[in-house]
């Protein structure tokens, strides 16, 4: 009987960057996470990514206003929370997005907004958030190819959010805008003041108020 000839060591694949999430990318390049495991990304695009970062600690009811014109930034809230919101042609605040923790907001441009003014975020919350350069992001991409996958889940993201918008809108009873609401976005009931969620699924506060405390929701 001949010998068995010994079996081949096993091929270790590096991670297919098919099976990475957003979270886990979004763990290593905006906090100190050094166990999360993205292989892909080599400690100097981890780095530099870093580098161009600019966190604040901002108080409740601090605003941000979102010229994208002027300097467009990627915007991502590693604590607290917030809410967009532009003023109409009357001149009335409206909410057309609300922000929580480990979230990102990309501010429109002017041809893409709801009216011609300038969007502003304003804390609701203390929050701790993070600001990127659009260009320097660009640039990090040029340099960085690996971080091309960080960018291409991030607009899939987007795009998710903003379908998901427009879908909102089209529905055109007042109550099952507010059912949609309340089952995708449960903890923001008790942490936005109700008329954001108001002005955001555009009702008066008095309607909303009434739709909450019916028994049939």
């Amino acid at each position: 009987m001949s010998a068995k000839l010994p079996l081949p060591a096993p091929v270790v694949h590096p991670r297919s960057s098919c099976s990475v999430s957003l979270c886990e990318l979004t763990a290593k390049l905006f906090f100190s996470c050094p166990d999360t495991e993205a292989a892909f990304f080599s400690c100097e695009s981890v780095k530099n990514f870093k580098q161009q970062l600019v966190t604040q600690q901002l108080p409740k009811g601090a605003i941000i206003v979102l010229d994208a014109e002027v300097s467009k930034k990627l915007f991502f809230l590693r604590s607290g929370i917030a809410r967009v919101f532009y003023y109409n042609a009357e001149g009335k605040d409206v909410t057309s997005w609300f922000i929580s923790e480990n979230e990102f907001f990309l501010p429109a441009v002017k041809e893409a907004r709801a009216a011609d003014s300038l969007e502003y975020m304003e804390m609701l919350e203390k929050a701790e958030v993070v600001a990127l350069c659009v260009h320097q992001l660009e640039a990090l991409y040029q340099e960085h190819t690996e971080l091309n996958l960080f960018g291409r889940l991030l607009k899939e993201k987007m795009l998710a959010r903003c379908e998901e918008r427009i879908r909102f809108l089209q529905i055109p009873k007042a109550q099952d805008r507010f059912r949609d609401f309340e089952r995708r976005h449960t903890a923001l009931s008790s942490r936005v003041p109700l008329k954001y969620i108001a002005s955001f699924l555009s009702l008066t506060p008095s309607t909303l108020s009434r739709l909450r405390a019916s028994p049939s929701l």
